[in-house]
């Protein structure tokens, strides 16, 4: 399950589709869940996860996504920017530089049942079963990963990396 709490939402996923309960007033409405289908890299609402750490601003200031993706914002948490994208809220949703704890992009999967694109930076999706050891042995391990809408957008924010 995903909350974002700023749409008062919630997705609710099994192996075959991506539920979104809508919370409205005292109503909760149910829809299926689906990513965005922005293709236009230049209209594409991004997230990236950016705290107040120096080293990560260094990093996006010089870099060519800044350059190119015109709408942008920076959160803190990735939490409700993965149910956001599961919902088709936000387009994009990337940690390229410093990379994420790896259990905070579990959620990748479910956003990957919606639809979405989730890969690491050399273009291979992520499995979360495939990075159990890593979590289990490596504290520190970092997840680097771009996730997108679709297919077209990932490969239009990838070029730019």
């Amino acid at each position: 399950a995903l909350t974002d709490f700023g749409s008062l939402t919630t997705c609710l996923a099994n192996q075959e589709r991506v539920l979104r309960l809508i919370f409205k007033d005292e109503e909760v409405l149910i829809k299926e869940a689906k990513a965005s289908g922005q293709t236009d890299i230049n209209k594409a609402f991004t997230a990236f996860s950016i705290y107040s750490d120096d080293r990560r601003r260094e990093d996006l200031d010089g870099s060519e996504i800044l350059r190119n993706l015109s709408l942008i914002t920076e959160v803190v948490g990735g939490q409700p920017n993965w149910a956001r994208l599961t919902q088709g809220y936000i387009d994009a949703y990337l940690n390229p530089f410093h990379g994420t704890k790896i259990y905070e992009a579990v959620s990748g999967e479910i956003a990957r049942r919606a639809g979405a694109v989730f890969r690491d930076l050399k273009g291979n999706d992520i499995k979360m079963g495939d990075y159990l050891e890593k979590l289990r042995t490596e504290e520190n391990f970092r997840l680097k990963f771009i996730a997108a809408g679709n297919e077209e957008l990932y490969k239009k924010i990838r070029a730019l990396i």
